[in-house]
């Protein structure tokens, strides 16, 4: 679920990379997204971006103005996270399991969903390249 964007830089370089699931370099194009596109593995199926932005240019992306549009919207952003979680029956499909629940969040912005599922019982994790924001 996309929150934010920001455009590339003018300069901003990428690199193309193998499949980190398998290490396979023989990437199927897959969808084509205009200024970037997404590749199938050719061994494993993993679908990822490629070519991928070197990790510098990609951080320059995650400025304050990501920190202080995520903190603005905080709210609205759980609401609708929250929906697309409801639309897909996510929490009635996890009542049924029998081990303790664990969500990792990857790219968790503030973190509202993590402390949101927390109350909830579940034990969670999160990721942010954004320091401010995280």
């Amino acid at each position: 679920m996309k929150t934010f964007s920001k455009e590339p830089g003018s300069g901003e370089q990428h690199a193309r990379v193998a499949c980190v699931v398998c290490g396979d370099d023989r990437p199927q194009p897959h969808w084509d997204c205009g200024g970037f596109s997404f590749v199938k593995c050719a061994s494993c199926g993993h679908l990822y971006q490629n070519p991928q932005p070197l990790p510098a240019d990609l951080l320059a992306r995650y400025d304050d103005t990501y920190s202080d549009y995520e903190v603005e919207n905080d709210q609205n952003f759980l609401d609708l996270m929250l929906k697309g979680l409801r639309d897909v029956r996510f929490f009635q499909r996890m009542e049924a399991a029998s081990t303790p629940l664990t969500l990792l969040d990857v790219g968790c912005a503030t973190g509202t969903l993590l402390e949101y599922v927390q109350k909830q019982g579940w034990e969670v994790q999160g990721v942010e390249v954004c320091e401010p924001a995280a």
